[in-house]
């Protein structure tokens, strides 16, 4: 999420924290959110050049009466990552948005909008969605709402179940989730990271944090390699993002790699570079998937993006 832009109404975009600025707002999705159209751009040397990203621009707020992400996200003044997703051709921009009925219920459902199109779409049979991500090949979307894990096809087509109860303490708190290219899914509550195959069963539980308090150390934002052998996510320790460690996680042995310090929300593209965030910055490092191990300091690639556990 980019500040001091303006978008198409004209209105500045700001990380104002109450809800009647919010309700003015113009919110540019970029950032970790926006990584798979960066893909193209990056090169295969270990340092990658500045680079002009490409921006969807969505206008809440306003007229528009829709406000970015889940409802309890309102209350920090911000939408969370998890908000939003982008499909692996990068054409595809699919966010979870609410709105406020007459009698005041704020309901949520997903939304799309391709790359070419001015206005975005409902995507029918996601009410109350939240934290969308896409299945590796493009085909699918899946998606929480309520105490369940769904799926929906991009072509169009009625949600189906993965997992009817999802084993959470609050649903407020999604931890983000990823669809490895073996047709698995990992997701992330606050009592740690599950693992359960893309056409539904029973989840098993992969990582869970030291303690389910928020003063100790918490799990999020899982990302599969290529292969599903291994995972990707961070360790963070009560809100403060610059506790946040990059952990890479072996499937077959439950083995952890400490990759990176001061450092949220892994995203690996082909180019054979991670991608994260530190302290409101999106950065780039070379990484060997098969050595897991990162190679050669980081390089900034976008300041100023909205960094939110």
């Amino acid at each position: 999420f980019r500040h001091g832009e303006r978008g198409d109404s004209g209105r500045d975009v700001s990380a104002e924290t109450s809800l009647a600025r919010w309700k003015r707002a113009t919110v540019v999705a970029t950032g970790v959110a926006g990584v798979a159209l960066l893909i193209a751009l990056l090169p295969t040397a270990p340092e990658p050049p500045a680079v002009r990203p490409t921006r969807f621009v969505i206008p809440l707020g306003g007229d528009n009466e829709m406000y970015l992400g889940r409802v309890a996200a309102l209350s920090g003044g911000r939408p969370v990552t998890t908000s939003l997703a982008i499909s692996p051709d990068g054409d595809l921009l699919v966010y979870a948005a609410h709105a406020f009925g007459q009698d005041g219920t704020p309901s949520s459902r997903l939304y799309a909008r391709r790359r070419a199109q001015e206005n975005a779409t409902p995507i029918a049979d996601t009410e109350g969605a939240s934290t969308p991500f896409f299945s590796p090949d493009g085909v699918w979307i899946g998606f929480f709402a309520g105490p369940s894990l769904r799926r929906v096809p991009v072509a169009g087509g009625g949600a189906e179940t993965i997992v009817p109860d999802v084993p959470v303490i609050s649903f407020s708190f999604r931890q983000g989730a990823t669809w490895g290219d073996d047709g698995s899914i990992v997701f992330g509550t606050e009592s740690g990271l599950y693992r359960v195959s893309g056409v539904g069963g029973e989840p098993e539980l992969l990582v869970e944090p030291d303690s389910l308090t928020y003063t100790t150390i918490g799990v999020a934002q899982p990302h599969m390699l290529p292969g599903s052998g291994v995972l990707l996510f961070h360790r963070h320790r009560g809100w403060d993002p610059a506790t946040a460690e990059i952990v890479a996680f072996e499937l077959a042995t439950g083995r952890e790699t400490s990759l990176l310090s001061n450092a949220m929300d892994p995203h690996y593209v082909e180019t054979g570079h991670l991608l994260f965030v530190r302290e409101g910055t999106l950065m780039a490092v070379a990484f060997d998937a098969e050595r897991l191990a990162v190679e050669g300091e980081p390089m900034a690639l976008l300041a100023d993006v909205m960094q939110s556990l």
